[in-house]
């Protein structure tokens, strides 16, 4: 905890808003990376309403960050670069819809892995900062559901 959040919001709450903003950051900027490969429209129409959740998600931790008057956490630099390496490689070999509902369904899983691991290592966190990060779940959720028609 910084100085600047000190007693205005526990260790696990910071995290765990934190995490769910990095975690929203990553999901929003791989659907931008494969959006121009789709070819489906319905496939596409998809993805563009789970961005727009993910934005509106965003948007509302961004307003939980200047609550608690914390900094944003960017999505880790190596996993942002795995990332868009195996995107960007899958997508060059002939990305049809298919590799792009794996890809993006692979993506949710990881998600959904990353972020029940934070709240389950932030017992403390407050409420609302566990309701965001089970909304970044059921959202992740959803979109590895409805993925799986394409694979």
């Amino acid at each position: 905890m910084t100085a600047k959040t000190a007693g205005k919001v526990n260790a696990d709450t910071e995290k765990l808003i934190r995490e769910c903003g990095s975690g929203t950051k990553m999901a929003v900027k791989s659907i931008d990376e494969v959006l121009d490969g789709v070819k489906d429209g319905e496939l596409k129409k998809l993805l563009l309403k789970s961005k727009e959740e993910h934005d509106s998600l965003k948007d509302g931790i961004k307003g939980l960050l200047e609550k608690y008057a914390l900094e944003e956490k960017e999505p880790d630099t190596m996993a942002e670069a795995m990332s868009w390496l195996k995107i960007n490689v899958k997508m060059m070999a002939g990305g049809s819809d298919k590799t792009i509902a794996g890809l993006m369904s692979e993506g949710c899983a990881m998600g959904i892995r990353s972020i029940c691991g934070f709240i389950n290592e932030c017992p403390k966190a407050e409420d609302e900062a566990k309701d965001t990060a089970k909304m970044l779940v059921e959202l992740e959720s959803a979109l590895e559901r409805d993925l799986r028609k394409f694979l």
